[in-house]
């Protein structure tokens, strides 16, 4: 079945109106370094949103597609390549995009 171009766009902006209230309703008192960049020009399901996450023990990177699909990578400081994570979720709600961000958020 085609996906209807206009009810994704919708749902792309949703997503995205959603990751930036995360960003805005964060305190630098938390002690996290977070640096949101986009939107960028997109074709198919290319990256629209990069967020990258840095706190005293870990960083991380959270990937936002067009399309819903969420990717996150996440590292150790103390042993970069021996303690990397990574997490995908296709076709992601807010809710979700959000709880992914928290938890993103506590292990930093």
């Amino acid at each position: 079945m085609p996906s209807d171009d206009a009810s994704d766009k919708v749902a792309d902006d949703a997503r995205a109106s959603a990751l930036g209230m995360w960003v805005e309703g964060q305190s630098t008192s938390q002690g996290l370094s977070l640096e949101l960049s986009g939107p960028f020009e997109a074709a198919g399901q290319d990256t629209e949103w990069g967020l990258r996450i840095e706190g005293e023990n870990q960083a991380g990177e959270l990937l936002l597609f067009r399309g819903g699909l969420v990717m996150i990578h996440s590292f150790s400081k103390s042993a970069p390549a021996a303690e990397m994570e990574f997490h995908h979720v296709d076709d992601v709600t807010e809710e979700r995009l959000m709880t992914m961000l928290d938890e993103l958020a506590a292990r930093a």
